[in-house]
Formats: C-alpha cells, structure tokens, sequence
C-alpha cells in the first residue's frame, strides 16, 4: 500500500534525524568539556554563540561573560584599531579557513601567545552561517623560543671567546721566548677545554632530544661511580679540589653510565662557579628504603632567587652566567638523566655562599638483582 510506504518513509527520515541531533548533541558535549583548546562558536558577524570548558581555561572569561560578546575583545587595542579581527573573518569566508598567531589578551588584561583556526561554516545551500574558532595556548612555545634565542647569541659570543684567545696563543707561540712556552701552553689547553665542554653539552642536549632511551637500572654503588667520575675528569679543570670520601659506600638503583655523566656535569659546574681556592664536595645520604641522596656542594657565587625555579630548563643560564663557557644545557641534561632513572633533582642556593645540587635515586627492591645498570639500550 502506497500510504503505508510513504509512512514508513517518513519513519525512517524521522529516525534518522533524530540520529543525527543525538549524535550532534554528543558531539557539542565532548567539545564542551574539552580543556586544552578553547573551542567557539561564532555568527557571520564574529558574535560568540558557544563556549567551552578549554575557552574558559585559555581566556579567563565565564560562558555568561562571554556569549553574545565579539570576539574582538580577545585582541589588544593595537590589533583591534588595525582591523584584525574582522579581516580574519573576511579571510576565512574566502578561503574557508584562516591560521593566525599572534599575541591575544585575557580578561584579567595579560597576553598570551596563540596559535588560532578559524573556520567558515556553510549550509547545505552554501549560504555563510558563522564560524568555528579554535585556539591554543602556545605561551609556553614563546617561552621557549625566546629562551633560545638568547641562548644562540649567548652561545655565539662565548664560543668566539674562546677562539680568539686560542689563536692569540697559538700565535704568540711561534714567538715566544722558551720560558714562556709553557704558560701560553697551559693558557691555550684551557681555551681548548673550555670549547670542548660546550661542544659536549650541545652533542649531550641533541642526542637526548633526538629520543629517549630505554635505561637499563640495577643496583650499584653510587659513591663508586662519583669517585670515578672525579678521576676521569681533565687535569685542567683541577679534580684535586673535588673532595668525596674514599671509604663511602651509598647503594642505589641506576644507571652507572647516565649516573657518571650526570655527576661529571655537576661536578665541572660546581668549579666553574666557585673560587679557584675553594673545593667542593660530594655527599651522600643514605635514606634506606627510600634511596640515597647524592649533593655536590661548591662555595661559589650562587644562583639568583629569581632563577632557581628556572635553572633546570634548557637553555637557562641564569642571571649571574659568566663567560665560563657554559650552554645552559648542562643542568637540563642532569634532569632528564636523573628522570630517566626514575629519581629526582632540587636545587638550594645562596648569593655569595654557594649551591647545593642534590639527586635522590631510589632503592632497589630486594626481589631484584644486581648488574643490569651499566649500560643503556
């Protein structure tokens, strides 16, 4: 029968919109809750007709603060006079998207760095409905590119340094008197160090950054390993003033590889920034089940108060840095090392005083053996 065909029709359309809107509604409320991305809604005029969780994290501003506002207000003045905003739209009508990035402001008035999407969104007959806005937080990416950016212009004056002096040298060499041969030498190997230390930390930065190893930990004698870290250490940097005790036993579970390069750079760090007639010292605190502590301890000139929260990321020097060669790679290298051995970092310091690094490693369980720990994979 024709009528009871058309009512099925008409059934099943019914059901399918009905699909639809359901699965429509489940797609609005997973974007609802989504927190890393401020995801909105806008009309053709820019106006905000939704608002999301992420929104609300990223902008500062309540989904009742927010609907039926412009999204203008997220651009400074300067953009805002410039006609941004709008030409974004405009942009994204022709093209149906726009990427922009740029500074945008809160409503307590601070900027962040965003990268934004907007999208045009069109009807089935391609009329202009309104459009989509997505927006990431990327102030940390800002952060670090700034850091970088210092840190390349730092890394270029203190690796000419260097350089220049060791050609001075070489140059004074061919004429030099015999007595003063050997201090030109002496001056020149310094030099020459100085350019190998910061050589090794961008070669250490980069293979860490390429990915991260599999670390193979067993249990082993972490005073051991301090102590041969001392030993290898170049005449030139003067070892002799690294004090660590002969007899120290402090078991732990790690990595002797990762463990070694993690003291090595504490310990050439720690002479780096202290007096030439002071030493320093590497500790160890047995904690029993909970570990060992290892510190090295210098009595050098310390680390800004504003810098100790920062000191571990990459390319951080900190605000009282020297010519000494350094990247500012060193410490961050030592974190991630220490990470990867599941323990852990914290720094203490005073102006004038000194600095006290110190690296908590954990226990092994009794369960497991000994010898994995001196290589990784």
């Amino acid at each position: 029968m024709p009528g009871g065909a058309e009512d099925a029709d008409r059934a099943s359309e019914v059901a399918a919109s009905q699909d639809l809107v359901l699965a429509a509604g489940r797609a609005l409320d997973v974007v609802a809750q989504v927190a890393d991305y401020a995801i909105i809604a806008l009309d053709p005029q820019g106006i905000i007709e939704s608002w999301n969780l992420g929104a609300e994290r990223v902008k500062g501003y309540t989904e009742s603060e927010a609907l039926g506002r412009s999204f203008a207000m997220f651009y400074d003045d300067v953009d805002q006079r410039d006609g941004l905003p709008m030409r974004l739209l405009l942009e994204a009508t022709a093209r149906g998207r726009v990427e922009s990035t740029g500074w945008r402001v809160r409503k307590d008035g601070t900027r962040f760095w965003a990268d934004v999407v907007i999208t045009a969104v069109r009807n089935r007959a391609g009329r202009l409905t309104g459009f989509t806005k997505v927006t990431r937080d990327r102030s940390d990416l800002k952060a670090l590119e700034a850091a970088q950016d210092a840190f390349y212009a730092a890394f270029t004056h203190d690796f000419r340094t260097p350089i220049a002096a060791l050609l001075g040298h070489i140059d004074a060499l061919r004429h030099a008197e015999e007595g003063d041969r050997e201090s030109l030498i002496d001056r020149a190997e310094t030099n020459a160090q100085r350019l190998l230390t910061m050589v090794e930390g961008l070669v250490t930065f980069a293979q860490q950054r390429a990915g991260r190893a599999t670390m193979l930990t067993a249990e082993i004698d972490v005073a051991e390993v301090a102590r041969k870290a001392v030993r290898d250490l170049s005449p030139a940097l003067r070892p002799q003033r690294v004090r660590v005790a002969a007899d120290a036993v402090a078991l732990a579970r790690a990595n002797g590889i990762a463990l070694h390069r993690v003291i090595t750079n504490l310990v050439i760090n720690a002479l780096k920034c202290s007096p030439e007639d002071t030493e320093v010292d590497i500790v160890f605190t047995d904690l029993g089940a909970d570990g060992v502590e290892l510190a090295v301890v210098d009595r050098g000139r310390g680390i800004d108060p504003a810098d100790l929260d920062t000191i571990f990321d990459e390319f951080q020097r900190g605000r009282l840095a020297q010519n000494d060669g350094g990247t500012g790679l060193g410490l961050a290298s030592v974190r991630e090392l220490v990470d990867q051995q599941g323990g852990s970092t914290r720094i203490e310091s005073e102006l004038g005083a000194g600095t006290r690094v110190t690296v908590h490693l954990e226990a092994m369980p009794p369960s497991l053996g000994a010898g994995l720990g001196d290589g990784m994979t």
